[in-house]
Order: structure tokens, then C-alpha cells, then sequence
């Protein structure tokens, strides 16, 4: 048999016919066996035909090889003759209404034969026109040839035009349904965006940071780390199909930049999932390594190729990068089906049948049908051919890159080609199940091929000519491992990348192969360009890097890309330090998907427990993403990832989104997350507060510069503030940061001369504060005394209360004094009876609500009295004096004044305000020797109150004192200093 097929192959060169017949290595030569090439049970086509019952004369007559006459695949009789007479034989009716149609939308040249398929649909869509899609369908014919310069740049891979068609090329005919939807100019316009596509998106973005927040939740353990990654890639899915359910249902063809970067997650996190569930279960590899007997015999081809996998770390990730990226392909080819009908049913090369049986084909067009024919005679089929015969190419090759053998030998039977699918399954390795069976036992099929080496052989001398297209010659080379005439068919980064492991894992696989099979069959030489491919995935990405395509060193660039380079290459170190400049370049701006997608990958690494990893970056990175969920309102989600950095970006990533939520029932929830996830948010609402008061510097200044009794507005910063404070009050364990903290505050606006600022800090805090935190120390610490720090601001806090009741008091009395004090009647304009009646009964009112005033003034001034005096004569050691100094730095506040030297600043404020407040009350209700006592109050030694006054303010009480004494000269019961004679 081999002698045979080196006679023919010595004829007639390297021939798809060679091909053909090494590509059925898998003969048995048992008794009672047979391999039979194809077999369908359509009428027509081949039946049972078995090559080891033809001689090599009748196959070669069969397929035309002996002389110019047609293929029996044309003239042979069933359902195949039957089209084409019904097609050669077309009634006038026919002929003369596509000749009529061909009128009406101008053809430029009339041909003997109506064009039909890609070409008519064409030329109805520029007119149109609605047409009847059960017309008969006749093959089709150019309407002038094409030039040389054409035919060669359908074979030429560097002219643009060789690249222009797709892989999804549709060549059906429109319905008469949609030909008639383009009568309307505004079709399209008014159903392009029945439903917006954008919303959506936005929609599924949402929902998308959720299903990895509810993701991360549900697999805490670094034990389920690939359980992790399988529900980040389930999720990309899930919202995925719901974007295509939503396109197709709308019949947009919008695609939102969301879809195509939702694809490429969900493949990165497929390829995470598929090499690192290998390493990390690589050690029953290991195991199974130490068992294997790598020199015994009997063993096939297939059996050695899953042997390497097992043992072969390299070989078997690279597989899996293949089965990867021809899953992507997959996808991408299910997501744009097309219906292929290139031939006539199943006769190829129809639009040349017909010009032989007219003769009309010239002398360029070839005189036979047999598959050698083109490259024997020197010849090109009809143009229209040999742009489907391009077309059919591509999308073999793209079957080929997903991975399709079978459905590729599937699509060469329908498209007439069977011997094509016949060659391509001389690519499968062999194997003999039946070997070591007993001769009773059922026989089973011999799967394969043999002579393998002998077919790749024969592909790389096939692939010498130039006459094939490009993808033609890429569809061999894919399985022969000729990565030169592989590549020019590759269009994007992630073809380049399939390209290169796919011969790497061939070459392996074949160095496996000639070293340890024992296959009795001589093995054919490869070049040694074969050998020279890379086989590193290191020198795979250098060659890649490395093209001049614009278009791959562009696409090499996205960072999906980048990536998965990373994860293909095991280096994570690489792939956190990349990350980490993305993360941290001023002039990259990352989405918040690209952030969840690049934290969550930091996540599954950290999960990894790689030794020498920098955690610093890491955590830097899972910092940017939580920042970008705040600043993007997704508040329920942030507790999880920050309890995931460090202790200290814990407080501060937590608090600066706390800072930023003013309802109460968020605040609420927002701190039930963070207990929830482990998160201490005692230290947490702390932060919150200290940031807030230092986002405007709170300094108290030259006190002295402030006017008496000038209220200041509360701003917006100072509302701000206030309201901040409500974060300490909803624990009842943080009571004493709440009155800490609302001090500090109280402290600031007092000296800025905001008592209602201040009052509304205070209300803040609830009124059984200081009851709460004795019982939580009594609970705490039992019997022992308060800590000296705490129990400094429990009386500052009461001095605050007691000053700023001395202040309300003061503003009551002032208010009734000033604006509701009775006004006397006035006297009538006219002395009549009734009027002076009148006048009468408006006295006497006016008498009594004189008098009730004058009761309401005596109680309010006793008040006022009451309350400044008892923050004048505070007791404790006086008013915002500690009881002792505290020796930790509790009492360091910010801008590095200390909490006593702004109690003593405030002391220096307050006290002499206040005494003046209290004269002037005194003074304006006639109680002068009140007035003059005040002296002997602020000249006491035990309260030292003269210390707090300045030279000026004391000069400013005397004066006042002097216009009391002076008053109460004119009292024969009391001297001029107020005491009795």
C-alpha cells in the first residue's frame, strides 16, 4: 500500500489524494475487518466505500485522474443529478423573471445565467426589493471574470482583500418578510433601540458586584479557593446571557462595551480555574508518575500521548491553554451561526460543472472535477468557486481553532468535499483496542492513524505550494505543526497565542512519540523547521511580543491579556506588581468593574498562600477597589473587603465611607455589616469623628478679639460636624468616646462664640450618658474607681451643661426683659367719658400683666443669678479644671494643643463674659448691691476667678461697678458698697 501511494505521490506530487490515503493508517489487516472511508445513507452519495476493495486504478479513475472527463461525483446518478438536471433545465418562467429582476436593479452586464446565493441577495439589498424566497436556487456565475491580480490576491496573505470576509459570512436569502421591512425609510431608525441596551448594562454591573460580593461571602476558607474562582466565572455567565437574551429579544445590534469585557472575565477566570486547579492538585500526578512503566511495549500512540499528559507538568498546562482558548473560539463561533451552503447540496464546485457541461469555462478554468485537478493542470476554478472555496476555508480553519475536528469533516461532507474530512482525520492519533483480546472476543474499532508521521509529511510537502489559500494551507498547518503558514491566518492576540501552543504541544507530543512508541511502521523525517518551534510558554510570549502587527502589539496591551499572560506563565509576584501600577498610575483611570475583577483575582492569590508575596501591594489594590465601591454608593459592600486589608486601612477605608451617610437607618446597617464582617467599630466611628473635626481646623485663637454676646452662624461644615456625632451614641459602650468626642467639639465652638452649635453638639449626646458609662465600669471593673481621664471628662462635660444653661438663662431673661415687657396705654386724643373709662380698664390690664412680668423677671433673673453663679464658684477645683492631671495623651488633641491649655483658654473666654452678663442683668433690674458683690466674688481667693480676667476687662468691671455704686447712693439702707449701715 505504501509502495502504491509513493507511485502516485511520485506523480502527481504532493495531492490531497495522498493525503487522503495516509490518512487511513488505521487499516486492520485481520481477517473479516475493513475500514471503510465514509459512509452516509443519503442517495448519491458514497456508500461502503472501502479502499482496501479498489485498486489503485479504479480509485484513480474514480477520482478523475486519468484524464480530463468529469468526476463521477457529477455525473454519478440519485438525488445529486436530479438537482443539477432540474437546475441545467430551468423552465423560461424562471429564466425570465430573474432576467426581469436582473432589469430592474441595473445590472451593468447580463449574464446567460441569473446569479443567485450572496450575489443576488446583494443586489436585492442596494434595490430594495421583496422577491420570492422559494425561487429556485441555480449555481452561480460571475459576471466577468476576474483578473489575475484578483485571483491573486485571494491567495495572497498580505493584500487586505485576502482578510476582508469574515468567518460568519451568512449567504441565505432574505425572506419576503424582511425584504419588505426596507420599503420604510425608517425601519431601522425606529427598531434599532426598541430597547436600549445601555441600562441594562448598568443594571447587570450592579448586579454583577453583588453576585461576587454574595461569592466572596459563601466561600470564606482558602480551602474553597477554586469553588471561589468557579462562582466568580459562574457568575460573568450568568449576567452575560442575560445581556445576549436581552440583545436578541430587542434585535439590537448594539453591543455595550460591557458584554465584550464580561467575555473576556469570564474566559480569564475559566483559564485561572483550569490551570490552577491542576497545580494545585498536581500532586496525584506526581503519584501516579511513580507507578508508570515508561519502557513497556504494546502500548499505542494515544495511550503514550495521555501518559505525557500525566507526567509532563508543561505538556498538560499547554493543553489546557489549547482547550482554553478553542473554548473561547467556541463560544464566539455559537454566538455568530450561520447556515454554510458554499456548494450545491453535496456536488463542489458547482458554478465549474456548469461551465464544463456548457463549455464555457475557457481555457483557464480547469477540465476536470478531481481534488488534484487545480494543481495538476496549472488551472483556477470559476471565480465564484474559488471565492467560496475561500470562504469554505475560513470557516474550516475556524471550526479548527474551536476545537471542531469532527464538525469541520462534518461541514466538508455537506459542502461535497468528503475526501477533505477523510484527510483531516489522519491527524488523530492511533489506537488498537483490540490488541491483547482473545480472537473471541467482539472486535473493536481501530481508532486513528498508523502512519501519522507519514501524513504530516505529506502536509508539509503539500503545503510547499503556492496556489493553496492561506487558510487552507492554516487548516494543515494547525494539525501538521507548520506554525510559519499558521500564523499569517491569525487575526488577534488570542489566535497568535492558540497558534503557538498548539504546534508547541504537537512538537512535544511528537518528541514523546518517536522515543517511546514501538510502532512497527517507519517514521518519516520532519524538517527541521518543525523542530526549531518554540516549546517554553516563556519563549511563546517573546516570540508574541515580539510580532510587528500593529494590531496584535496593541491588543497585547489590554490588560485581559496581560493577565492571562501572567496566569498561563504561574507568576503571580508578576502579575500582583503589574496590577499594583495599574492600580497606582495618576494617569490610568480604572473602572469599578476593572477594579472587582483585578481585586478578586488579588484575592484568589493571596488565597494561594504563595510564600514572599508583598502583601503591601495587595493590599493597596483591594484599597483602590474599596474606595471606588464608596465613592460609587455600594455601601453594603464595602464591610467584606475591608475586613480583608490590614488593621489600619480597615479604620480608614471604613470610616471614610461612613463619613459620607446622614439617614440613620443607614448608618445603622452599615455598622451591623461591619460587625458582621469582624470589623472594630469603636475604632472605626472614632476615626469618623476626628476626621470630620479636622476637616476645618478648629483654633481657638485671640479670644480677646471676640465681641461680647455675638452669636456666630453655624455653617455648613459645622453642621457637618454636629451631625457626625451620631455615630458614638448607637453603642452604649461608646458613651464615654461620645462625651470624649463631643467635648473636644463643644470646646471648639465655645471659643468661637457658637453657643447654638454648641447646644446642639450636646443634645447629641443622651441625657443618661454619664449613668451609662458608671454602670458599664461598675459592670467592668467592679468596686474600682473611674480612670482619672475619664473621670476628667465626665466634669468637663458638666461644665459644659452648666455653662450652657447659664447662657439659655441669660438669652430668657434678655428675651422677656427687652420684648415682653408691657407697654402703658397712651392717652385718648379726645377726654370724653367713655374714653377716660377706657383708659381705665387699659391700666388696670396694664398694671396686672406689669406685675406678672415683673414676677416672671424676678424668677428669671434669680435663675440667671443662680446658673452663671454656679459656673463662677464650680466645684471640683473650678469650672474646666481637671481634677488631676492624666498621664496618658488621652488629652491631646489635634493641632497639638493640649485639652488644658484649651480649657484654660476657654476659662480666659467664659468667666469674665459671663460676669459682665450677670452685672448687666443685675444692674438693668436695680439690684445694685448684687452688682458690687460681684467684686468680692471674682477677688476670692478660694476661686482665683481675677487670674482670668485681662487688664482690660478688669478696668471695664470696676467701671461698671462704679455706675452700681453710684446708683445706690441715693439707698439711706446701704452704703455705697452695698452693705447695710
Amino acid at each position: 500500500k505504501i509502495v502504491q501511494c509513493a507511485r502516485i505521490e511520485s506523480t502527481l506530487g504532493s495531492s490531497f489524494y495522498f493525503l487522503w490515503t495516509m490518512s487511513r493508517g488505521s487499516i486492520d489487516d485481520r481477517p473479516g475487518t475493513t475500514s471503510t472511508i465514509w459512509e452516509q445513507e443519503s442517495e448519491g452519495s458514497f456508500q461502503n466505500v472501502s479502499f482496501l476493495k479498489k485498486s489503485s486504478l479504479q480509485r484513480s479513475a474514480g477520482l478523475g485522474l486519468l484524464g480530463p472527463q468529469l468526476s463521477p461525483a457529477v455525473v454519478r446518478s440519485g438525488k445529486g443529478s436530479h438537482v443539477l438536471r432540474r437546475r441545467s433545465e430551468a423552465t423560461e418562467r424562471i429564466q425570465s423573471s430573474l432576467a426581469a429582476l436582473d432589469d430592474v436593479v441595473s445590472t451593468p452586464q447580463k449574464s446567460n445565467r441569473p446569479p443567485t446565493g450572496s450575489l443576488l441577495k446583494e443586489r436585492v439589498l442596494e434595490a430594495g426589493l421583496a422577491f420570492s424566497s422559494a425561487s429556485p436556487s441555480l449555481p452561480r456565475r460571475a459576471q466577468t471574470p476576474l483578473s489575475t491580480t484578483t485571483r491573486e490576491q485571494l491567495y495572497d496573505v498580505d493584500t487586505p482583500q485576502a482578510l476582508e470576509n469574515t468567518f460568519y459570512q451568512d449567504q441565505t436569502l432574505l425572506t419576503p418578510g424582511e425584504l419588505s421591512k426596507f420599503g420604510h425609510a425608517t425601519f431601522l431608525e425606529e427598531n434599532q433601540h426598541d430597547i436600549t441596551m445601555e441600562e441594562p448594562a448598568i443594571k447587570t454591573g450592579k448586579e454583577l458586584l453583588h453576585s461576587f460580593h454574595q461569592a466572596l461571602k459563601s466561600h470564606p476558607d482558602r480551602s474553597d479557593i477554586l469553588e471561589l474562582v468557579s462562582s466568580f466565572e459562574k457568575a460573568c455567565q450568568e449576567e452575560l446571557e442575560k445581556l445576549k437574551g436581552l440583545q436578541a429579544y430587542s434585535r439590537s445590534t448594539y453591543r455595550p462595551p460591557m458584554m465584550t469585557e464580561l467575555n473576556l472575565e469570564r474566559s480569564t477566570w475559566q483559564l485561572v480555574g483550569a490551570l490552577y486547579g491542576d497545580r494545585i492538585n498536581h500532586d496525584q500526578y506526581d503519584d501516579a508518575v511513580e507507578h508508570m512503566d515508561l519502557m513497556s511495549s504494546n502500548r499505542s500512540d494515544k495511550e503514550l500521548a495521555n501518559e505525557l499528559y500525566e507526567r509532563d507538568d508543561c505538556v498538560r498546562q499547554a493543553q489546557l491553554v489549547v482547550d482554553w482558548l478553542e473554548k473561547n473560539a467556541l463560544s464566539n463561533l455559537e454566538e455568530h451561526p450561520c447556515k454554510i451552503n458554499y456548494f450545491a447540496d453535496t456536488i463542489s464546485w458547482d458554478n465549474t460543472l456548469h461551465d464544463l457541461q456548457h463549455g464555457i469555462g475557457g481555457k483557464s478554468v480547469v477540465s476536470s472535477l478531481d481534488i488534484d485537478a487545480p494543481t495538476r493542470e496549472g488551472k483556477h476554478l470559476s471565480d465564484l468557486d474559488e471565492k467560496d472555496e475561500l470562504s469554505f476555508s475560513k470557516h474550516l480553519f475556524a471550526c479548527i481553532c474551536a476545537g471542531q475536528l469532527a464538525k469541520a469533516q462534518d461541514l466538508c461532507v455537506e459542502c461535497g468535499q468528503p475526501w477533505k474530512a477523510a484527510v483531516l482525520e489522519g491527524w488523530r492519533l492511533h489506537h488498537d483496542p483490540n490488541r491483547g483480546k482473545s480472537v473471541h472476543d467482539e472486535l473493536v474499532p481501530v481508532e486513528g492513524n498508523m502512519r501519522r508521521s507519514k501524513w504530516k509529511k505529506s502536509c508539509w510537502e503539500m503545503l510547499k505550494d503556492p496556489d493553496y489559500s492561506v487558510y487552507e494551507k492554516a487548516v494543515f498547518s494547525a494539525l501538521c505543526g507548520n506554525l510559519r503558514l499558521l500564523l499569517p491566518a491569525c487575526q488577534s492576540y488570542l489566535d497568535y497565542t492558540w497558534a503557538y501552543f498548539k504546534v508547541m504541544v504537537d512538537v512535544l507530543m511528537e518528541q514523546n512519540l518517536r522515543s517511546l512508541s514501538h510502532n512497527d511502521e517507519e517514521v518519516e523525517d520532519l524538517p527541521s523547521e518543525y523542530w526549531n518551534t518554540p516549546f517554553t510558554p516563556e519563549a511563546i510570549f517573546r516570540e508574541i511580543d515580539a510580532c510587528p502587527s500593529p494590531l496584535i502589539q496593541k491588543q497585547r496591551q489590554e490588560y485581559f491579556y496581560q493577565v492571562q499572560k501572567m496566569v498561563i506563565l504561574n507568576d503571580m509576584k508578576g502579575l500582583v506588581t503589574l496590577v499594583h501600577g495599574w492600580v497606582v498610575d495618576k494617569n490610568k483611570t480604572l473602572t469599578i468593574h476593572q477594579l472587582r475583577f483585578l481585586s478578586h483575582l488579588v484575592i484568589f492569590i493571596t488565597g494561594l498562600g504563595i510564600e514572599e508575596m508583598e502583601e503591601e501591594k495587595c493590599t493597596e489594590i483591594l484599597e483602590a477597589f474599596i474606595r471606588s465601591l464608596t465613592r460609587s454608593g455600594y455601601h453594603s459592600l464595602v464591610a467584606l473587603y475591608a475586613a480583608r486589608v490590614d488593621f489600619d486601612r480597615q479604620i480608614r477605608c471604613y470610616a471614610e465611607l461612613l463619613e459620607g451617610i446622614n439617614v440613620t437607618d443607614e448608618q445603622k446597617r452599615c455598622l451591623d455589616l461591619g460587625k458582621e464582617a469582624g470589623l472594630d467599630i469603636a475604632a472605626i466611628t472614632k476615626s469618623v469623628v476626628e476626621n470630620i473635626r479636622n476637616m476645618d481646623p478648629e483654633d481657638v485663637g485671640d479670644v480677646s478679639a471676640l465681641e461680647l454676646g455675638r452669636e456666630v452662624e453655624i455653617t455648613k461644615i459645622d453642621r457637618h460636624k454636629i451631625e457626625v456625632i451620631s455615630w458614638l451614641v448607637f453603642e452604649e459602650s461608646q458613651r464615654e468616646e461620645a462625651i470624649k468626642q463631643g467635648n473636644g467639639l463643644i470646646r471648639a465652638f465655645l471659643a468661637m462664640r457658637k453657643h447654638m452649635a454648641a447646644r446642639e453638639v450636646f443634645l447629641k449626646i443622651p441625657p443618661n450618658s454619664i449613668e451609662v458609662i458608671q454602670r458599664n465600669w461598675k459592670m467592668k471593673a467592679g468596686s474600682e474607681p473611674l480612670p482619672l481621664a475619664l473621670s476628667n471628662d465626665i466634669k468637663e462635660y458638666s461644665c459644659i451643661q452648666a455653662y450652657l444653661d447659664a447662657i439659655d438663662a441669660f438669652n430668657e431673661w434678655f428675651v422677656h426683659f427687652h420684648n415682653k415687657k408691657p407697654a402703658p396705654p397712651t392717652q385718648p386724643l379726645q377726654n370724653g367719658f367713655s374714653d377716660q373709662l377706657a383708659l381705665e380698664q387699659k391700666l388696670k390690664q396694664y398694671h396686672v400683666e406689669i406685675g406678672r412680668w415683673e414676677e416672671v423677671k424676678c424668677t428669671l433673673i434669680s435663675n440667671v443669678e443662680e446658673k452663671i453663679t454656679n459656673v463662677l464658684c464650680f466645684v471640683g477645683g473650678g469650672w474646666m479644671i481637671d481634677q488631676s492631671e492624666p498621664d496618658d495623651e488621652d488629652s491631646m488633641t489635634d493641632q497639638g494643643d493640649s485639652r488644658t491649655n484649651q480649657m484654660a483658654l476657654l476659662r480666659k473666654l467664659c468667666l469674665p463674659q459671663l460676669t459682665l452678663l450677670l452685672h448687666s442683668v443685675l444692674h438693668s433690674s436695680g439690684m445694685f448691691a448684687k452688682c458690687l458683690k460681684l467684686a468680692d466674688l471674682i477677688a476670692a481667693e478660694k476661686f482665683h476667678l481675677y487670674q482670668e480676667f485681662s487688664q482690660d476687662e478688669l478696668q471695664k468691671l470696676l467701671q461698671l461697678l462704679h455706675k452700681s455704686a453710684v446708683s445706690l447712693a441715693g439707698d439711706t439702707r446701704q452704703d455705697m458698697f452695698g452693705y447695710d449701715f
